[in-house]
């Protein structure tokens, strides 16, 4: 007579519990969370109380199963987020605890769609997008081309005017990265090299034949990267309803029904580092036939062998996009000129950490500026100071209030209006900006070779402009004062269309002083 095996029990990995199986079983006994899952005779469960803080993710794989309304109670009380994945790796929900609910800053974000904000949010993310796949094509077999092709897309993203010309970009970008990607070999065992499908071997192309889309992977190497997508596209959703934004109201995105349009920008800059990841998982790691199971249609679907552990790479993920969610949210909200206030930071604590960098620079506990001596005294009038927090007397406060609405309105024309607004700014600020069109249509027409390079800039360029003034930068290049103040102490990179400018800058700046050493 057989015998039934007992159940293995469960353990989560770097606070990652992955269900999967048939018969999936999330309920609550006697206080804990009582878990079940596998197939047949294999069966798992586990146990956990709301004090084991050893489970902090539990994801779902499949599509079969039961959980209760008092489990889902329970994951809430204890802080567990759960994830649930269908088994071709679509995600099909997440839950959380509510995150910020400010009305202000859905408001703003729906207006960034209108007021140029989006595109500039948009050229961003895609930015950083490219960078990172111009980074990971050159560990490619044979990838260097395609990372120089990549690059040069990266300067027409300065000239886009809408979030259309931006997308074309990004496509060709992508047809380059991914064609490097095609030949990029998938190991297995040697005794199963010559039992799984000859195209399971290689990447392949991205786009799959089954949906004319990355949807629905051929092959292995396409079915991890879809799987861990979608584990992105879970911990960018909570991370954006954290911080109170809409994960649905994209800015380069379309709106539609049932899609998270902002968790999808936002996964657009993080893309590179996953798929970083699945370069060096495939080629560290020898899979075996097991791994995957091919469907009836040639679909390719992950087992859990495999999915256990990209499961588990599901907090490195919120540890990258949480960071950029925090910054969407407070760009939105900086763009209402009512809203000083900076939001804040309880995914990546960022405004503790910099609290706690101030304090240790300063060597201590922070603190309060003194409070001037009771028996000291206003320095404008010789008056005894009366109170501990005033700077000036009642009749110097009134004296300064009326010396800066004098100042202001020495900055206003007789009609009213800001000086920056008037008929000749307005005309000076045409003529800056056809200049700038201009520089930047001349640099175009220069063959690439002749060309100042990115790395000639950053290495040579930028650390000779420490001994530059910002007027002398804003006389050769143009711009604003501020801006140059940045571009000097390397806050800000001009386009390159600026760079000979700053060259023969430093060059007349080094001559100067040689011909004062020499006098």
């Amino acid at each position: 007579m057989h015998q039934q095996s007992s159940p293995t029990p469960m353990t989560a990995r770097h606070g990652v519990l992955t269900l999967h199986g048939y018969g999936l079983t999330i309920k609550i006994e006697r206080g804990h969370l009582h878990l079940e899952d596998g197939i047949a005779d294999e069966r798992r469960t586990g146990r956990f109380h709301k004090t084991d803080r050893t489970l902090k993710r539990l994801v779902i794989l499949g599509h079969t199963g039961s959980i209760t309304l008092d489990a889902i109670r329970w994951l809430h009380d204890a802080g567990v987020i759960l994830t649930h994945l269908d088994v071709d790796g679509t995600l099909l929900a997440t839950s959380a605890a509510t995150g910020r609910n400010d009305a202000r800053l859905r408001r703003a974000q729906a207006h960034a769609t209108v007021n140029g904000l989006g595109l500039e949010l948009a050229r961003a993310l895609v930015r950083r997008k490219i960078e990172g796949q111009a980074a990971n094509a050159e560990q490619l077999p044979s990838g260097e081309a395609a990372s120089q092709e990549i690059r040069q897309h990266l300067e027409e993203l300065d000239v886009v005017t809408s979030v259309d010309e931006l997308r074309g970009v990004e496509a060709c970008a992508a047809n380059a990265y991914w064609s490097a990607w095609s030949s990029l070999p998938v190991r297995f065992v040697k005794r199963d090299e010559l039992r799984v499908p000859e195209h399971w071997s290689t990447f392949g192309q991205r786009v799959s034949v089954l949906t004319a889309s990355p949807r629905r992977a051929i092959n292995p190497a396409n079915a991890v990267l879809n799987y861990l997508y979608a584990t992105l596209e879970a911990e960018t959703t909570l991370a954006l309803k954290a911080v109170g934004l809409d994960p649905g109201m994209g800015v380069m995105h379309a709106d539609q029904r049932n899609r998270e349009s902002l968790a999808l920008d936002v996964m657009e800059a993080v893309r590179p580092d996953v798929e970083a990841y699945v370069l060096e998982l495939l080629t560290n790691r020898h899979f075996r036939k097991c791994d995957f199971f091919e469907t009836s249609g040639g679909g390719c679907r992950i087992l859990p062998s495999v999915a256990t552990d990209l499961a588990a790479t599901a907090p490195r993920w919120a540890t990258l996009g949480s960071p950029i969610a925090e910054e969407l949210a407070q760009t939105h909200f900086a763009s209402d000129a009512r809203q000083p206030t900076r939001l804040a930071t309880s995914l990546t604590q960022a405004n503790r950490s910099a609290a706690r960098a101030l304090v240790k620079k300063s060597g201590g506990r922070a603190s309060k500026p003194k409070a001037p001596n009771l028996t000291s005294s206003f320095e404008s009038c010789g008056r005894e100071l009366a109170f501990r927090d005033r700077k000036l007397c009642d009749a110097c406060l009134a004296e300064a209030k009326s010396e800066r609405m004098r100042k202001l309105k020495k900055q206003t024309t007789a009609a009213g209006r800001d000086r920056s607004h008037t008929p000749a700014a307005n005309t000076r600020r045409r003529e800056t900006q056809l200049d700038h069109t201009t520089k930047q249509a001349r640099w175009r027409a220069t063959p690439p070779e002749e060309r100042i390079s990115e790395a000639t800039y950053h290495d040579e360029i930028q650390p000779a402009l420490a001994s530059v003034t910002d007027k002398a930068i804003r006389e050769a290049t143009g711009l604003s004062l501020g801006y140059c103040a940045d571009i000097r102490k390397g806050k800000r990179t001009p386009h390159p269309c600026h760079w000979a400018d700053l060259v023969a800058v430093v060059s007349l700046r080094n001559s100067a002083s040689v011909s004062n050493r020499g006098g």
